[in-house]
């Protein structure tokens, strides 16, 4: 391996685990908020498990839109497979770059994979980071909320709960994706009928870190939950 092979493998590593976060602020919140908040982060909580790329982050969190996790699943195994990317030594197939996909037309694609309507959605997004590939450097936390979610819409088939998906997978925890797995949850916890209000009144003492507070506390309350954040857990 040389320099440059060693550097990207790096750079995969600490992407992958968020090893380049610093959770100091979200210490400070959960110190104030509670001694069992405290000593989650004090013990690791605070990162998330990533893909290697925005790119493949982002083509997931389309593949999780309107269909269940089986189906997901589905769509990412097809994608990963000889059909569009090179056997690895390890004999796996690695996820593709976005100008492979983007060669594809969408009739293609729907034979290739079982996408449904995403594939038109899929190429447009495929275009999208083969043109720029770190989304206008959104990864470095530059943005102001409000700008970083309006970038994250321009991205075409990305409503409420993709944009604030792809966000938290860019560093921004302000809001809380709401999928049907949030829903149950708060349904079955606290009888909430209009989740995204309970969610802004319940999870506002977080401040930007609005959706690891319903995190942790999921976390805290039930052992399994990892039921709970697969969404955030890529394949």
């Amino acid at each position: 391996m040389n320099g440059l092979q060693l550097k990207q493998a790096q750079d995969i590593i600490i992407r992958s685990l968020n090893l380049d976060v610093d959770t100091s602020d979200l210490l400070k919140i959960a110190m104030r908020i509670g001694s069992d908040y405290e000593k989650i982060i004090k013990n690791g909580a605070g990162r998330l498990l990533r893909s290697s790329t925005l790119w493949e982050d982002a083509a997931k969190t389309l593949f999780t839109t309107n269909c269940s996790w089986s189906l997901t699943k589905k769509m990412c195994r097809a994608v990963c497979s000889e059909n569009f990317s090179k056997q690895s030594p390890s004999g796996v197939y690695p996820f593709p770059k976005p100008g492979v996909i983007a060669g594809y037309t969408q009739e293609k694609i729907q034979k290739m994979m079982p996408i449904g309507y995403r594939a038109e959605y899929f190429i447009s997004l495929a275009k999208r980071f083969h043109e720029d590939p770190y989304l206008q450097d959104i990864e470095l936390n530059s943005f102001e909320y409000k700008d970083a979610d309006k970038l994250v819409r321009t991205i075409k088939g990305f409503g409420d709960y993709a944009v604030a998906h792809l966000l938290i997978m860019s560093g921004y925890y302000n809001e809380v994706p709401i999928d049907t797995v949030v829903v149950s949850y708060l349904k079955e916890n606290y009888r909430v009928r209009k989740p995204q209000s309970f969610i802004d009144r319940t999870y506002k003492k977080w401040g930007h870190y609005k959706w690891w507070g319903l995190t942790l506390q999921r976390y805290l309350c039930n052992s399994s939950f990892h039921n709970f954040s697969f969404s955030m857990r890529m394949i």
